[in-house]
């Protein structure tokens, strides 16, 4: 929330603006609108990059406490349990800041 709080605020002050001052230029609140739009979309690129990486992280340091073998273990069995709820048609959701149970799998046996 912190990475695209700045978007939002810029976007509610430029909304402001409009309405407060309506003899602007409305391409420039246009443009200043497309500029928020985008600052919004980079953050919440941002957000799920950050989310990806925590997550291969904390892989990383519940391997060393755990050991290598016995995460990708369970990794291996919720890819397991989550292909067989998918089959009886129980998906599990997808979260978009999470690496998926492979890619984790992968970053846990390349050091």
């Amino acid at each position: 929330m912190i990475r695209v709080s700045p978007g939002l605020l810029f976007l509610a002050g430029f909304l402001i603006l409009s309405f407060a001052y309506p003899r602007l230029d409305s391409s420039l609140i246009f443009g200043f609108i497309v500029a928020d739009v985008i600052l919004l979309v980079l953050g919440a690129y941002s957000i799920i990059r950050l989310g990806r990486r925590l997550v291969l992280e904390a892989d990383k340091e519940a391997a060393e406490a755990l050991g290598t073998a016995s995460l990708t273990e369970v990794l291996r069995k919720l890819e397991v349990l989550r292909e067989h709820d998918a089959s009886r048609g129980n998906d599990w959701p997808e979260y978009g800041d999470h690496p998926s149970i492979t890619k984790r799998i992968a970053n846990l046996q390349n050091p």
